[in-house]
């Protein structure tokens, strides 16, 4: 027997008449107790029934350069004082500040080379002058003959070119360092092991002081400073792969008279010492997605030390704060040969001040 209970308080028994019960009262046939579970359960085997079934979302897979990338801040300074070796293999490895040094010298046994420390905006000017007594605060320099080096690093882009048995060596050289301050120096002796060199205390400061640069073939270079002598800057060069820094950036031909603008900048420069990068100033690539084959079709890794630069970052002129652009990937060849990608993400630290860049990296596959 079934039947069916009713909203007024009837239950029709199939198959026979609607009977009434008094007093809300079922038979016990029909009890309550057993109505009201069974109902509950034809209702929610309907509204079950007509429900739309779902398709479980799948969640996102995490990309799969995110097992082994690593992040890293570095801290420059709001006044982007402080220069930072970096390892991709260790972190960073030594940072000091930029202006610690005037000039430096190449310790390749061959190849060698002066450079002025450009993020002071220093320059060379070669005089016809033998003797250090012949150069004063009232001796005329013709501007257009300044020299200074290209920020690409590369052999025989320095100011002065190669020095060995140049027409240089012997000469007296002025170095302006920075606005407000210029030294006398001669390059008197070069050789495959050290170079000799004499310096005064400023233009009209007559007395020498000479010095000995011996080459040690672990570091790229022989850092001097005309206020402290021979200075320990860089770290062993088989110790890191890049270097952030303020350097100076050449606009060539740039000014209205045709000659060079010369602008300092805060970048990133490689390792010198078989190190090579590569940058794609054409298009913009995602990090996490970027493999060799995106490497091999967009860019060529090259020995110029400025390829990763400094224009993945800009100023916003309404906020003062600069923005980076991540879509800016990089590639960074070591010395083992193994390949690293790298882009920045971050100009600021928690306190949103500037010096300090945050960026993503990770051995490229």
């Amino acid at each position: 027997m079934s039947g069916i209970f009713n909203c007024d308080n009837t239950v029709t028994i199939i198959g026979a008449k609607k009977r009434k019960f008094a007093d809300n009262k079922c038979p016990n046939i029909f009890p309550m107790k057993r109505i009201y579970p069974l109902l509950i359960g034809v209702l929610s085997f309907g509204v079950l029934s007509c429900e739309k079934k779902e398709t479980p979302y799948p969640i996102p897979d995490r990309p799969a350069s995110s097992d082994s990338m690593k992040e890293a801040m570095v801290e420059l300074g709001a006044d982007y004082k402080t220069q930072v070796y970096f390892s991709f293999e260790n972190g960073v490895v030594k940072s000091l500040p930029y202006e610690t040094w005037d000039i430096n010298f190449t310790t390749d046994a061959s190849d060698n080379e002066l450079r002025v420390n450009g993020g002071k905006l220093n320059l060379i000017y070669v005089t016809d002058a033998t003797r250090m007594s012949e150069i004063s605060s009232s001796y005329t320099i013709n501007s257009a003959k300044w020299k200074y080096d290209k920020p690409s690093g590369l052999s025989q882009t320095s100011g002065l070119g190669v020095l060995n048995n140049s027409a240089i060596l012997g000469k007296v050289l002025i170095v302006q360092v920075g606005a407000d301050k210029s030294y006398k120096l001669i390059i008197k002796d070069v050789s495959p092991t050290a170079y000799t060199i004499a310096t005064t205390k400023g233009l009209d400061d007559n007395t020498e002081t000479e010095f000995v640069l011996e080459k040690d073939p672990n570091y790229n270079f022989i850092y001097f400073s005309f206020e402290d002598g021979i200075v320990t800057v860089e770290p062993p060069k088989k110790d890191w792969d890049i270097v952030f820094t303020r350097y100076r950036y050449i606009y060539e031909k740039y000014n209205p008279d045709g000659s060079d603008f010369l602008y300092g900048v805060t970048g990133v420069l490689h390792n010198p010492y078989n190190t090579m990068s590569a940058g794609d100033s054409l298009r913009t690539h995602d990090f996490y997605t970027f493999t060799k084959d995106s490497l091999d079709q967009h860019m060529e890794l090259q020995t110029n030390r400025d390829v990763i630069g400094w224009n993945w970052k800009s100023v916003d002129i309404n906020t003062a704060k600069y923005k980076v652009n991540s879509k800016m990937v990089y590639v960074v060849k070591d010395q083992k040969d193994i390949l690293w990608k790298l882009h920045f993400y971050g100009y600021t630290n928690d306190a949103g001040q500037n010096g300090y860049p945050k960026f993503r990296y990770e051995k490229l596959k």
